[in-house]
């Protein structure tokens, strides 16, 4: 790990401990709160293309597409800002509000398929991220990976630049980068 990387983690790291307390009783973080710390900190690495968020627009769109995984948990974003923006959360309904999203996270949904949505999204600056099987392989953004009873994530590069985002190279050093569904691309 090069001396970059080390200081992205280390701000990760002290990031997490700048959130609230691990909930009572446990010690620990739970799993969700862990995941709501990390959207947070993917926005905070991401850079829009000038007008993705509207001028005029005073707050930055966290939307949930699908069964909400953090229920409570996203109370830890209250207070919190992102581009200098307050941080809205938004529970989408209906398909057509994820273009009104920043950051999208994609639950597994019934109602919606995550490649038709992925489609709808194609071109839009819009971060994706989930932690259903596969979902950067399948063209989302970011995955949320369990493993060893920590969080991993994995990064489709492929589908962050054709959106028009970029993601800081220190976010990109701690990631596992999957390429997508093409073969042979490089990041």
């Amino acid at each position: 790990m090069n001396i970059f990387s080390r200081h992205i983690a280390t701000g990760l790291l002290a990031g997490l401990l700048l959130w609230p307390a691990p909930a009572a009783g446990t010690g620990h973080w739970e799993e969700s709160q862990v995941k709501v710390a990390f959207l947070h900190h993917f926005a905070q690495f991401t850079d829009w293309p000038p007008g993705a968020i509207p001028p005029g627009k005073t707050t930055f769109v966290l939307g949930i597409l699908g069964r909400d995984p953090f229920g409570a948990d996203l109370s830890l974003l209250a207070g919190r800002r992102i581009k200098g923006r307050p941080v809205e959360v938004r529970r989408i309904d209906k398909i057509e509000e994820i273009f009104d999203c920043q950051l999208l996270f994609i639950a597994p949904c019934k109602r919606h398929s995550l490649e038709k949505t992925l489609s709808l999204l194609k071109g839009r600056p819009v971060l994706t991220v989930g932690d259903s099987e596969g979902f950067a392989g399948r063209g989302g953004m970011i995955a949320l990976v369990p493993e060893g009873g920590r969080i991993r994530f994995e990064i489709n590069l492929g589908a962050v630049r054709k959106n028009g985002l970029a993601l800081s190279a220190q976010l990109l050093d701690l990631a596992t980068i999957v390429v997508g569904k093409k073969q042979g691309e490089t990041p």
